[in-house]
């Protein structure tokens, strides 16, 4: 697995575990193409991902969130929590290298009992603007504290210090150890499923395979992929049908049978369902 897929995939989880959405401003591409290699999609420059960013976007927000909040960064050099012209509160945390400032990342979008509205917005701003959660002060302490602590993708606490997939206790523990203990599985997971992607087998043989228990390894699929067990299976033998298709004769029954799915329509359910249209067609278009 590359350096992308896993700080992309890391973000996107972490994501979805807090319900907050992440943007890197990425001033030079140091963090972007790092030893020519993009750590993470394009999408994620952008605050326009953003719903409350992207309704009445204009040159007065590239002006404060990128120009004004680098000010801001190379003076504290330490997260803050910063509200726009728009009243929308985020986290920032300035990114830096070797003590060099290169740009910051946003976390979150909230906003405060006494936030001041701007005028003259597109009408979906206001729906929009209503319905972001309200920061208190004491959660705002919070997040200065630890951004993730007690946070999951319901925004309630994770109690009693057990993970929220697995149920496992939790520890503290540096970054590098952390992606090294996850990352470790990376490669015998993948080869596990690429050797057994036709055959009929669930999480409980990969679990036996790897040493780890059933929900121990259905975190580590999530950790690692940013998707359920089943769902990265049923795109690996989709991947594999698409491989027969191009370069085979074989029948839709011939290649469901050979790619583990249980009949030809469950093949062909499954593969327009992640490609939008049907195998027949996809070899069709092949063949013009």
């Amino acid at each position: 697995m590359n350096e992308l897929q896993y700080v992309e995939r890391s973000i996107s989880v972490l994501e979805k575990r807090t319900g907050i959405l992440i943007t890197i401003i990425d001033n030079d591409g140091v963090f972007r193409y790092r030893m020519k290699t993009c750590l993470f999609t394009p999408e994620r420059a952008s605050h326009r991902k953003n719903p409350v960013c992207r309704s009445g976007f204009c040159a007065e927000c590239i002006q404060n969130c990128r120009y004004e909040m680098n000010k801001k960064c190379l003076a504290v050099a330490e997260p803050f929590l910063s509200v726009c012209w728009k009243g929308v509160t985020q986290l920032v945390i300035p990114l830096e290298e070797n003590g060099v400032h290169y740009g910051m990342l946003y976390a979150g979008t909230w906003r405060t009992r006494k936030a001041k509205k701007p005028t003259g917005m597109p009408k979906d701003f206001y729906r929009i603007f209503a319905k972001l959660p309200i920061l208190r002060k004491s959660k705002a302490k919070k997040i200065m504290k630890d951004p993730v602590e007690g946070v999951t993708k319901n925004g309630k606490p994770i109690t009693k210090g057990k993970c929220p997939d697995c149920g496992r206790p939790v520890e503290k523990a540096k970054e590098e150890a952390y992606f090294f203990k996850m990352s470790k599985y990376a490669d015998r997971l993948m080869d596990y499923i690429n050797e057994h992607v036709g055959d009929a087998f669930g999480l409980p043989d990969l679990a036996s395979e790897l040493g780890l228990s059933v929900p121990h390894t259905s975190c580590v699929v999530k950790r690692l992929f940013g998707k359920s067990f089943s769902a990265l299976l049923q795109e690996r033998r989709v991947e594999k049908a698409k491989y027969f298709l191009n370069g085979t004769e074989l029948s839709l029954h011939e290649i469901a049978e050979l790619c583990g799915f249980s009949s030809e329509f469950h093949l062909s359910r499954v593969f327009k369902q992640l490609n939008g249209i049907p195998p027949g067609q996809y070899r069709g278009k092949r063949e013009i």
